[in-house]
């Protein structure tokens, strides 16, 4: 059977696992990333189409074939507009140790923004006050780049191994809308949070160390219930 032949399903599957993210998110991987998927698409009309399917790909590309610059285009600026952490992620150095003790995922701009208005130690962010834009690029930073959800580059007062979903539910100015969304498009309410350099579970270090109110903690406790936690 040839791919032509193949149900829409399948070829987006295997599409898919042909072309997936790149492990270490950067400005130029991003960048060949859209180039790869872009030039594959070429080739066929039936493989355009596929390519833009939301479900397909995380980047919607309207004119994936006719401008290859488009791809990209949304996510760097993305990287361009968080890089509170960006200059580190993309040094190699500081993605082994002494620097960071754990392989790094994703890319951090999602938890750049989630920190945005936080005032614990070693919560950095680009921004200090958080906006409508900001949600609004929270939202896109999801749909484009599903990686940034498992970022680990995050720290905070003897944490480190902080991903997204963390800085959501410890910054207090972030809306339970956005903590469920993160849930929703796979954020693992399982993770282990490294305090001290002892692993622990998160929602416990949440309950037991951190200021919230007890309106936001129980909404929490019941979203992670809600999604495997």
């Amino acid at each position: 059977m040839t791919f032509s032949n193949l149900p829409v399903e399948l070829k987006t599957k295997v599409i898919k696992q042909y072309f997936s993210p790149p492990l270490v998110l950067t400005k130029k991987t991003a960048k060949a990333w859209g180039r790869d998927i872009c030039n594959f698409a070429s080739t066929n009309m039936e493989l355009r189409e596929i390519c833009q399917q939301k479900s397909m790909i995380p980047i919607k590309c309207r004119d994936i074939c006719e401008t290859i610059k488009d791809y990209p285009k949304q996510i760097v600026e993305l990287m361009n507009k968080y890089s509170r952490y960006q200059q580190e992620y993309e040094n190699p150095a500081y993605r082994q140790p002494p620097y960071l003790l754990h392989e790094p995922k994703g890319c951090p701009m999602l938890l750049d923004a989630l920190f945005t208005g936080c005032s614990l130690p070693h919560a950095r962010s680009t921004f200090d006050e958080y906006t409508e834009e900001i949600e609004q690029d929270i939202k896109s930073m999801v749909k484009l780049s599903p990686q940034s959800i498992h970022c680990n580059f995050g720290e905070l007062r003897c944490r480190d191994n902080v991903t997204p979903l963390m800085a959501a539910c410890v910054n207090p100015v972030i809306p339970i809308e956005i903590i469920e969304l993160l849930l929703e498009n796979d954020a693992d309410p399982k993770e282990k949070i490294s305090v001290s350099n002892q692993s622990r579970c998160f929602l416990e270090d949440l309950a037991e160390n951190f200021t919230l109110t007890d309106e936001r903690l129980l909404q929490i406790r019941e979203l992670f219930k809600r999604y495997g936690g």
